[in-house]
């Protein structure tokens, strides 16, 4: 049995009713009789997003999106398996994705949020350079995958430079000129793609884990347990400091991280130099997926970027 509210869950051109929900969530824990109730989660704009509160097992999280945006869950389901495999990194763990007629579904553990304070920050700051110090041997991922909406080619490269350049910046800016942004801007930012190694080159990048997508939307600690927590990943093996420049786009995160982070690995002091040039590749996804509002963003960056030549 479950607690019915008279959901009706909308998955893009398609809706499936709270029953068929909990049809996937009694085949998933194998119990015909699982006690559930359904409400909706805060936030995000992608995809339908509830907790499922059961009697007698702990809650999970749940995310529902149409067929057609299927990858997206899909992707996201693949990089928390992926975090998953290593004890000191502490995201959300995977139970279940599923594709069927009437969505796609992934189901989470569920934990409860809260905001980072001094204290959890420097436990955050050291989880992040933990992960940072996995490594491999190329620059990319297994597959291409998704930053919000937005698809990130992740061809292999043996070279940081060339990734950034053809993976990351100038994707975003052929779809930025399809959008709308201005040819003054196209040429300031093509003209940084074509020096990108007066900033990135000479200097010994070791491709490491990344979260991708790490503002501080994405980032907080688990009330529970009190340790960090880090979520919705975008995940790839890049430069460590494309993160920590994304941490510091919408306002930085508490001195305390940073502090945390470099006592496991220094901050090099060109990150400073470096650090517009990393997120002038969010500030244009900004753009092409929020619209000409974004637009200041994207020149405040590539002031910055010029006025470093």
């Amino acid at each position: 049995s479950y607690e019915r509210n008279s959901l009706l869950i909308g998955c893009g051109n398609t809706a499936m009713t709270e029953s068929a929900v909990v049809s996937v969530l009694r085949a998933l824990f194998d119990d015909p009789v699982l006690v559930v109730k359904l409400n909706r989660a805060s936030g995000g704009d992608i995809h339908q997003s509830f907790i499922a509160r059961m009697h007698n097992r702990p809650n999970v999280f749940i995310k529902i999106n149409s067929p057609g945006n299927s990858q997206i869950l899909k992707s996201e389901f693949e990089s928390l398996q992926v975090f998953a495999r290593y004890a000191d990194l502490h995201y959300p763990n995977p139970l279940h994705f599923e594709q069927n007629q009437d969505g796609a579904f992934l189901v989470m553990e569920y934990c409860e949020i809260a905001s980072l304070n001094p204290e959890t920050a420097h436990a955050l700051g050291v989880m992040l350079a933990t992960q940072h110090r996995i490594t491999q041997a190329d620059f990319g991922w297994k597959t291409d995958n998704y930053i919000g909406r937005t698809l990130q080619l992740n061809r292999p490269y043996a070279g940081w430079c060339e990734f950034y350049r053809n993976c990351r910046l100038l994707p975003q800016l052929q779809a930025a000129q399809s959008n709308g942004l201005s040819q003054n801007l196209v040429r300031a930012v093509q003209h940084i793609c074509d020096r990108l190694g007066h900033w990135l080159d000479g200097r010994a990048i070791v491709p490491s884990l990344l979260h991708g997508d790490l503002w501080s939307g994405n980032a907080g600690f688990d009330r529970q347990t009190g340790t960090p927590l880090l979520f919705d990943p975008a995940p790839y093996y890049g430069d460590p400091e494309t993160d920590l420049a994304m941490t510091e786009l919408f306002g930085a995160f508490p001195a305390s991280f940073y502090d945390g982070y470099a006592s496991i690995l220094p901050i090099d002091p060109g990150y400073m130099l470096r650090k517009p040039v990393y997120n002038l590749y969010h500030a244009l996804n900004h753009f092409n997926l929020f619209g000409a509002g974004y637009a200041a963003m994207v020149s405040n960056h590539v002031t910055q970027i010029e006025g470093s030549l």
